[in-house]
């Protein structure tokens, strides 16, 4: 019953709606994703699940705790308030628990890929 207009939902400045084309290009749009669903069809086609996990446990796994510790030093006004916006990619009870990361593969080995891997989240924070 709460999906009767589709599974996406928009936002802009704070407030959700149900218009994706309005505001468009400075709105956000997600939609609900039925991961059993694309797992299922995954390993149908030969994909392996590397992964799954919260958008929260993905970001601390691959390096966003060490952006935030090179940034601490960062006392300007806009430094805190990327590292108050990147706080709310990870943390229980906002965006970190409310989406979710699915990896997976084919034809590759992974093991080991996740989470020790050699890559680490690396981006000039805006």
């Amino acid at each position: 019953p709460e999906r009767l207009k589709g599974t996406y939902k928009c936002m802009y400045m704070h407030n959700i709606h149900d218009g994706p084309y309005v505001n468009i290009g400075r709105q956000d749009i997600t939609a609900h994703v039925d991961f059993s669903n694309l797992v299922r069809s995954g390993e149908a086609l030969g994909l392996g699940t590397v992964k799954y996990t919260t958008q929260g446990q993905f970001l601390i796994d691959w390096g966003v705790l060490d952006i935030m510790e090179k940034e601490s030093g960062n006392t300007d006004a806009p430094g805190q308030g990327r590292n108050k916006a990147i706080k709310n990619l990870f943390l229980p009870g906002s965006m970190g628990s409310s989406f979710k990361v699915l990896l997976q593969s084919k034809n590759i080995n992974a093991e080991g890929f996740y989470p020790e891997s050699p890559f680490k989240l690396s981006f000039g924070i805006i």
